[in-house]
């Protein structure tokens, strides 16, 4: 009878064993959304570190909000003290801003928001009446610490070419993102997009080490122009860090050259009120563009073979695309590199739209999956660089080996794409009939 027992326990677990390796893949991730500040949250207790010998800059600087005439420098320091950012035309520092801290951050000294609370102090340096398309030197001087020498340039006036650089979810893992980052001076790009997704679980300390450590030398001459993902959590860190207030939208827009780029709030607009306002006020944007060449991007796909198979704003958000003419659609969130063939849509057939995930910065990576509509898609550690220049807009992906691992490129005359563009398009509405 003890054997019959046996026999038939081990048989039960030998069953879940094998459900457990054949039980398909989990359903799309998605943190909790809370509802009260991080500060609230932490469980650490109100006791902060005993004051340490001061290190002056413990982050940064880096470039946020560059514009033709402006541009901010953020930095933090582990010291409350005033601050000197020193700038100059070319080689020269001869000018200077002086500023106090922006706030006072005290945040669980533990990567996981365990611990007694370590106190840090952000600056935002705001720099005007500049020149535009003007290459200005400058560092950082803060309770007896100074940065390295840097530079920066602002927006010209009329740039006949604009290259930025498209990544994301580079989360997880700081040696592979910066392996990708160190290669990104080279294509000496006006900016930089992040679809989202900076660190692991929205905690402040986990910015350092993922973020700021891996983009030393890069962020410091390179304007970062982010969006929020859901491994940001409820944004405070994040706003903080980027400098928006608490209350303020986290969609924006800009333009640089002939390029009008829009940034979604895929997140912390979930609910359907918040979502409505965003694309009220994403449908106003791009109607009033008129730029030659509109970029979007956010951190869940719309169109996503692999991975989390994302269909975010496919009714709401994605007709907007179409109807105003956007070129190209850039997302995070599953970790692979993917891009459609152009798509049509009844709201506009003669203007095509390319959907491109970029979410291989650093985070476990996911499986790709057969799809009619793919042009291209690798389960890789990778980059994109886009090139607008007049009337021919370029993507190129490379992985962090620095080998390139697409390419695709389309011109436009009259805002209408060439006829091979166009005969490679395929309509948007039947995507998942097609799908395998």
């Amino acid at each position: 009878m003890k054997r019959a027992l046996l026999a038939i326990a081990l048989g039960a677990v030998a069953a879940g064993v094998a459900a457990l390796l054949t039980r398909p893949p989990p359903p799309p991730e998605v943190a909790p959304f809370p509802s009260r500040p991080a500060a609230e949250r932490e469980s650490a207790p109100d006791k902060e570190l005993p004051a340490a010998e001061p290190q002056g800059l413990t982050k940064g600087p880096w470039l946020v909000r560059p514009s033709k005439t402006g541009v901010t420098i953020m930095f933090e320091s582990d010291a409350e003290a005033g601050a000197t950012v020193r700038y100059g035309e070319g080689e020269a520092l001869d000018k200077e801003k002086r500023v106090r801290p922006r706030e006072k951050v005290a945040y669980p000294a533990g990567y996981y928001g365990q611990g007694p609370k370590a106190v840090r102090y952000l600056f935002a340096a705001e720099l005007e009446g500049l020149k535009p398309g003007t290459r200005y030197a400058y560092h950082v001087e803060v309770a007896g610490a100074k940065s390295g020498e840097a530079f920066f340039k602002t927006v010209p006036e009329k740039p006949e070419k604009v290259t930025f650089i498209a990544y994301g979810d580079s989360r997880s893992n700081p040696d592979v993102h910066e392996a990708l980052a160190s290669r990104f001076l080279a294509h000496e790009p006006d900016f930089i997009l992040h679809t989202g997704d900076f660190v692991d679980i929205g905690h402040y300390a986990e910015w350092g080490r993922l973020v700021f450590e891996p983009l030393a030398g890069v962020i410091d001459r390179v304007s970062l122009r982010p969006c929020i993902g859901n491994h940001e959590g409820d944004g405070l860190a994040y706003r903080q860090l980027f400098g928006v207030p608490e209350g303020k939208p986290l969609y924006y827009s800009f333009d640089h050259g002939n390029a009008h780029v829009v940034s979604l709030d895929t997140w912390t607009t979930m609910d359907p009120a918040r979502q409505a306002k965003m694309r009220d006020w994403c449908e106003r944007d791009l109607a009033a563009s008129r730029a030659p060449w509109k970029v979007v991007f956010g951190h869940y796909p719309s169109y996503n073979a692999g991975g989390h198979r994302s269909r975010w704003g496919r009714e709401d958000f994605v007709p907007l695309y179409h109807r105003h003419g956007v070129d190209l659609v850039i997302s995070g969130h599953s970790h692979m590199y993917e891009r459609f063939v152009p798509m049509t849509s009844k709201e506009n057939s003669k203007r095509p739209v390319t959907y491109v995930t970029a979410a291989g910065g650093g985070a476990v990576l996911y499986e790709t999956r057969p799809h009619p509509y793919l042009a291209a898609a690798k389960r890789v550690h990778h980059y994109a660089v886009v090139t607008v220049e007049g009337a021919t807009l370029t993507l190129e992906a490379y992985d962090d080996a620095g080998e390139r691992i697409d390419r695709v490129s389309w011109s436009k005359a009259g805002g209408v794409p060439d006829a091979a563009y166009r005969a490679r398009a395929r309509p948007r509405e039947a995507f998942d009939e097609a799908a395998p």
